[in-house]
């Protein structure tokens, strides 16, 4: 790629589209270290460009092999599921760069969006780090930063990534001190998406996924005793009287209480027999959203498909 780039042949010369479609193959196969600096040695190459033109974009071919925020975001997404443990440090250093590039430039297409940083906070999620729920927060603070600057809806914080971070904190490893503070970071987290205090409007609010993962904070980091059952209780009672409650959402409460706690907090044989989305009340789940719940189909479980 850097030898057509450099050749002097315009004809031959790669583009974003060019770059975007190699960045995605690597992307698929898992090879994020590589697609990594396949972006870099574009980015590079642009502010090469840029700078042999007096610092314009126009001409040169500097806007044909521009990187942009979107393969960044594909790129750091995929270090998310490698398994990295340093995944989340290496995703902080991607979105250094860009947030870098967005400065210098003032481009659009350079800007970070929601999903981007969403995809920061979930590497930090996947990694094995120990300070992986106060780093996934830091991530969601520069969010929040970029938006309290911009008031775009690109940079809106949505229930996604306060999600992520419900999901790096109940995951947290390490000591005991390291969990409460990842306790802490999921309880002021829970609330700020239960209240809004910052105006961030329905979008934040929470959803089946982080109900869910918020039981999982509690069953994972609160010891077995009435503290843990108060707050299973509170979070689920809550989720359902918003109508969120799925098989997940009832899979976490079973695992985190024992049959009769569970019981009592949910009512009924809900508790024990819920297997599909028919089995809970229209009430509770009535705002699940279609394919989210993790249900398999009332229709092929009565005929005995999968």
């Amino acid at each position: 790629m850097s030898e057509l780039r450099d050749s002097g042949d315009t004809t031959a010369r790669p583009n974003a589209f060019t770059y975007s479609t190699l960045i995605d193959s690597l992307c698929r196969a898992g090879r994020f270290e590589e697609a990594t600096e396949l972006w870099e040695d574009m980015a590079k190459s642009y502010e090469r460009a840029r700078a042999n033109n007096g610092g314009k974009e126009e001409g040169g071919g500097t806007a044909a092999a521009a990187p942009n925020a979107i393969q960044l975001t594909h790129i750091v997404s995929t270090l998310g599921k490698s398994g990295d443990p340093q995944a989340g440090a290496k995703a902080d250093a991607l979105l250094d760069r860009l947030e870098s590039l967005h400065s210098t430039h003032k481009l659009d297409r350079l800007r970070p969006n929601v999903r981007t940083y969403t995809a920061v906070i979930t590497a930090h999620a996947k990694s094995r780090s120990f300070n992986k729920a106060r780093a996934a927060a830091s991530a969601l603070d520069r969010l929040k930063s970029a938006y309290a600057a911009s008031a775009s809806d690109d940079v809106r914080p949505n229930v996604a990534a306060y999600t992520s971070l419900l999901n790096a904190c109940a995951f947290a490893v390490g000591d005991a001190p390291e969990k409460r503070e990842a306790l802490r970071i999921a309880a002021a987290a829970y609330q700020q998406m239960c209240s809004d205090p910052n105006g961030y409007g329905a979008g934040v609010r929470p959803n089946q996924y982080a109900y869910g993962t918020m039981l999982r904070v509690c069953s994972n980091l609160i010891p077995p005793g009435k503290e843990r059952t108060a707050s299973m209780t509170s979070v689920f009672r809550r989720c359902k009287d918003e109508g969120f409650v799925n098989e997940t959402v009832l899979r976490a409460m079973r695992g985190g209480l024992s049959e009769e706690e569970c019981i009592e907090a949910i009512g009924s044989k809900v508790a024990s027999e819920a297997k599909v989305a028919g089995d809970i009340p229209e009430e509770w789940r009535r705002n699940v959203t279609k394919g989210g719940g993790g249900f398999r189909n009332t229709q092929q479980r009565r005929r005995g498909g999968g």
